[in-house]
């Protein structure tokens, strides 16, 4: 929880929905909370249901000084739940990797979020004992391919959104990796382990 932030609830709802699957809900939750941030170049905690601001009045006890407890919040869920980085492990020794990233497979038509394919979509996360985990995934549109590569030192049990595409293989180094897929709410999902030693993992689509 962050200290009675109004965000500690939509930090929670987004981390269940990022646990249950579903991807274009989550993704839709955690865009509107970055437009609203941007269009009040602030995180303000209290809006009307017609997203104006409740402003500070005579009648109303402090309701907005917790500008960093709000923001923190948001940081958090971008991290744990669109991108999908927990601890799996004491120390993140292991960690799931369950990103919820907005790129199109096949046949998704409408639902394209353009920035998202063939761009390098990156995170660096500081971790205890002074680790760091660095992330670099990628989408490439004309061969259907999903590439990852992370640095950090600790296996990661990975459940990667491959929508309605179907998977051929995937390859750490050019070397298979035992993989499954798995449907779940409204989308498709590859499983796989392996070990964030900076090499690359390409996941090949039909």
């Amino acid at each position: 929880m962050f200290g009675g932030s109004w965000d500690s609830s939509y930090h929670n709802s987004a981390n269940l929905l990022s646990t249950c699957g579903y991807v274009r809900v989550l993704c839709e939750m955690v865009g509107r909370r970055a437009e609203t941030a941007c269009r009040d170049e602030d995180f303000v905690e209290w809006y009307y249901r017609d997203g104006s601001i409740r402003q500070a009045d005579t009648t109303m006890r402090g309701h907005r000084p917790r500008y960093g407890i709000s923001a923190t919040a948001h940081i958090a869920t971008i991290v744990e739940s669109l991108f999908g980085i927990r601890p799996a492990a004491p120390g993140y020794e292991t960690i799931k990797f369950q990103p919820a990233f907005p790129y199109m497979g096949q046949n998704e038509g409408k639902w394209t979020n353009n920035a998202w394919i063939d761009s390098d979509i990156s995170l660096s996360v500081s971790l205890p004992a002074e680790r760091r985990l660095d992330v670099l995934f990628r989408y490439n549109s004309n061969d259907k391919s999903i590439h990852l590569t992370a640095n950090g030192g600790m296996d990661a049990h990975v459940r990667m959104p491959v929508y309605n595409g179907s998977v051929q293989s995937v390859m750490k180094d050019g070397q298979p990796l035992p993989f499954y897929t798995e449907s779940m709410m409204d989308t498709r999902f590859v499983f796989f382990k392996q070990k964030l030693d900076g090499g690359k993992t390409v996941i090949s689509l039909e």
